[in-house]
């Protein structure tokens, strides 16, 4: 199979890209990324040599994230101990994680399961590491998230809704929205379940009902005309504001 990878060098002059530029390369990678992934393509090596376990360290990841399109990407990790005389075939621990790149990911799953497991990194081995990809990108879904964190007075539990395009935008907004509400670091917000709310009927918060009512319309007060139809000279002053 040819090896169509990118060199590291050639992609670190994408850190130096514009915001729009990035976005764009995201969104390419974002709904081409399975397709060239089973043909060979691997994309951009952008893998980031950081030990950074946290995602409070942005300054290393903010390349990789833009360039990807999202922040956040889910990756599944298979684990295990190591093998033993007294057990050659240890059990086997699989995990969804979201993390901004497979390093990160890696990193959390060492952490979750010592602390559920006790078995750490020194005697482990991960079998396998892939990325889930979304299966329908393009269309808008409800998300129920059930999550865990750590405040300055205590440990909560709590449920919440967001309306995005594919789970990894849904957890990246439940980490804005914890951030700016509860002052939750991103290592102190342990996710327990992502489910994708098909029935409008299970929909619990009122912000995301007020999403969910028939002919929903949303006033346009800016109205800035497309480049296409704009003139180069007006007898008038233009009035974007109606």
């Amino acid at each position: 199979m040819t090896d169509h990878t990118f060199s590291h060098e050639r992609t670190t002059d994408f850190c130096r890209m514009s915001k729009p530029a990035r976005w764009a390369i995201g969104l390419y990678q974002q709904l081409l990324g399975p397709m060239l992934h089973q043909r060979g393509y691997r994309g951009f090596d952008l893998s980031v040599s950081s030990d950074a376990e946290e995602c409070d360290h942005q300054t290393d990841l903010d390349c990789e994230c833009w360039i990807l399109g999202c922040r956040l990407q889910e990756y599944q990790v298979i684990g295990r101990h190591l093998p033993t005389e007294a057990n050659p075939t240890p059990k086997l621990y699989r995990m969804r994680i979201f993390a901004p790149n497979d390093v990160v990911a890696k990193s959390r799953f060492w952490y979750f399961l010592g602390k559920l497991r006790k078995i750490k990194k020194a005697n482990g081995e991960i079998i396998s590491l892939n990325q889930i990809y979304e299966k329908r990108p393009q269309k808008v879904k409800n998300f129920g998230i059930w999550i865990r964190y750590d405040s300055r007075s205590g440990t909560h539990n709590m449920y919440k809704e967001y309306r995005e395009m594919s789970r990894c935008e849904a957890v990246d907004a439940l980490y804005q929205d914890m951030a700016a509400r509860h002052r939750a670091r991103f290592r102190s917000i342990h996710i327990l379940k992502v489910v994708e709310v098909e029935k409008t009927d299970d929909i619990r918060r009122p912000y995301m009902k007020q999403l969910l009512t028939k002919d929903l319309k949303f006033p346009l007060p800016h109205r800035v005309p497309k480049k296409a139809g704009r003139k180069i000279f007006a007898a008038h002053r233009p009035s974007t504001f109606y």
